[in-house]
């Protein structure tokens, strides 16, 4: 007979989903800025290009043939509009991509941002993309979402607006804490104008993104020198503390014995095993028994 887990505090689960709504909407809302920035906008202006000419070949409809100049601005506008709206196809292509990122359940974030780079490199085989993920034993699991949301949100605007031939993201620990970069040696922007670049480049969100997990976010850039954005987040060393008889629980766990035939194994109580067990999903900061097993073969806890 499998023990049932006990459930999560109803007040927890309330503010995981609106934390999950609050992400969704502000998802939309990165979305829609995306798109009227850049398809839109682009869609638009080949639409007044376009009426231009419709009014140029209405005035010539009495003559049997337009004038030259007038022929030669009208294939000049059509020209325009052609390249507009390629321009707007590939900013919308580019949108749709930046929703469809890997499934981190299906795989690991390091494995989940290879896939992302790879991707980045395709659609820009101008830049050069290097990755660097120093310890990516270390990178906790409520860690993966914002941590690939930072990188994608940044990769995206280094497409967008860095226009940079090389690109580096790198993941290290550092005196205790874990930290992301991206840094690009494109356009840059004079950090004077910090409050206008947040609006633009969509920076709020990361920050709030970053500072909503538990973590700090920082920006450096200059004109013509490129842009460097990290997010910080303390290592959670707790991991690390599991005490011996919490690993041996966690062990016994980890091939699929019940709490009840782990309770048996160690001559403990039921409650006992459970009380452990919720220890370690604490300290392994996970939210089931299989995520704990693989959560612990990732640090070498088994």
């Amino acid at each position: 007979m499998v023990m049932p887990m006990p459930d999560s505090p109803p007040s927890l689960l309330a503010q995981q989903s609106e934390q999950v709504q609050a992400a969704i909407e502000r998802e939309r809302e990165r979305i829609a800025r995306d798109i009227h920035d850049g398809a839109a906008q682009q869609v638009a202006a080949a639409l007044h290009r376009l009426e231009l000419v419709a009014r140029l070949l209405a005035r010539e409809s009495g003559t049997d043939q337009p004038g030259t100049a007038h022929r030669e601005l009208i294939l000049r506008e059509l020209e325009r509009a052609c390249e507009t709206l390629e321009v707007g196809l590939n900013e919308l292509r580019a949108s749709i991509s930046s929703l469809l990122p890997p499934q981190l359940e299906e795989q690991n974030l390091d494995a989940a941002l290879r896939a992302l780079l790879d991707e980045f490199a395709l659609h820009n085989p101008d830049a050069v993309v290097s990755y660097d993920n120093v310890r990516p034993e270390l990178l906790s699991p409520a860690l993966s979402a914002p941590l690939f949301r930072f990188v994608q949100e940044a990769l995206h605007n280094v497409r967008k607006h860095a226009h940079a031939s090389r690109v580096t993201v790198r993941i290290r620990p550092l005196s205790g804490l874990l930290v992301a970069e991206v840094r690009d040696n494109g356009v840059g922007f004079d950090p004077r104008h910090m409050a206008d670049a947040q609006q633009h480049f969509g920076l709020r969100d990361m920050r709030e993104r970053i500072t909503a997990a538990g973590g700090r976010w920082h920006i450096s850039s200059k004109p013509g020198a490129g842009t460097t954005v990290k997010a910080i987040f303390p290592i959670a060393k707790s991991a690390f503390m599991l005490t011996a008889r919490e690993r041996e629980v966690l062990r016994l766990l980890a091939i699929g014995l019940t709490n009840r035939a782990i309770a048996e194994k160690l001559s403990v109580s039921v409650e006992t095993v459970k009380s452990h067990v919720h220890h370690i999903m604490q300290k392994l900061q996970v939210g089931d028994r299989t995520q704990a097993a693989v959560v612990a073969m990732r640090l070498g806890l088994l």
